[in-house]
């Protein structure tokens, strides 16, 4: 049996999110990116049945740019192996799109490790997706794009953060609240003035690894798969945060 390291990226619009609703369920899934993974990998006829295992898990509706995922496959024959390149022109032709890479590796596993850790957040100017005449809001609003890089996220974080952002900008919140929000971290301490931000502009841009991890299946850094994941979000200021497009 062998494990590959996969690469790819997805419009998450019509998904509902990384997993199967029923991890262990048989009848085909074709709602999650999990579902559609394994599917793909039917394809192959491996001798296993295969479990796909991403490396991050997006909310519904969210796109990933880059993210990674491993999974094994096993045919009859040991001593034939599947090469990585027909496995991406398999999942290519299946998904009528693009799989960016494939690698073998030997000792890779899904992430453990319960750390998180923020190394950067930073915002830059942003523009609409809609050119100027086609766009409606283009005089009315200011676009931010906001950067996130941490070594893993916790649910809604990427999109809370961008609320709390817009919230301050609005005046709704000030900089104590913020620091109160920090100090208990609690759901339940969740202000009403902060509307999590929507899924539609939050993408996942890349994912990172030590490259000791491919040598050893460890990664002294960060544990077993770990990465450095960066994830941007598009947000416009509006006077309607209701109607927030990002």
């Amino acid at each position: 049996m062998v494990r590959y390291l996969a690469y790819f990226g997805y419009i998450g619009t019509y998904l509902r999110g990384i997993p199967k609703v029923k991890p262990g369920m048989s009848a085909p899934d074709y709602n999650s990116v999990q579902g559609l993974m394994e599917q793909g990998l039917l394809r192959l006829q491996p001798v296993n049945e295969p479990h796909f295992y991403a490396s991050s898990r997006t909310d519904q509706g969210v796109h990933a740019l880059c993210s990674t995922g491993h999974f094994d496959l096993e045919k009859a024959n040991p001593e034939h192996e599947v090469h990585p390149d027909i496995i991406t022109f398999s999942l290519n032709k299946y998904f009528d799109s693009v799989v960016r890479q494939i690698r073998k590796e030997i000792q890779i596993y899904g992430k453990k490790g319960t750390v998180r850790m923020i190394h950067e957040v930073s915002l830059s100017p942003g523009q609409p997706f809609l050119v100027t005449p086609m766009d409606p809001f283009y005089d009315t609003c200011d676009y931010w794009n906001v950067k996130v890089k941490a070594t893993g996220f916790l649910y809604k974080q990427v999109r809370r953060m961008v609320g709390t952002l817009v919230a301050v900008g609005k005046g709704k919140i000030g900089e104590e609240d913020v620091k109160a929000l920090i100090d208990v971290a609690s759901s339940d301490a969740w202000p009403s003035s902060i509307i999590t931000a929507p899924p539609g502009g939050l993408y996942l841009v890349n994912v990172e690894y030590d490259p000791a991890s491919f040598e050893t299946g460890w990664s002294p850094k960060y544990g077993p798969m770990d990465a450095n994941m960066e994830e941007e979000s598009d947000e416009q200021d509006l006077e309607d945060e209701e109607s927030s497009k990002r």
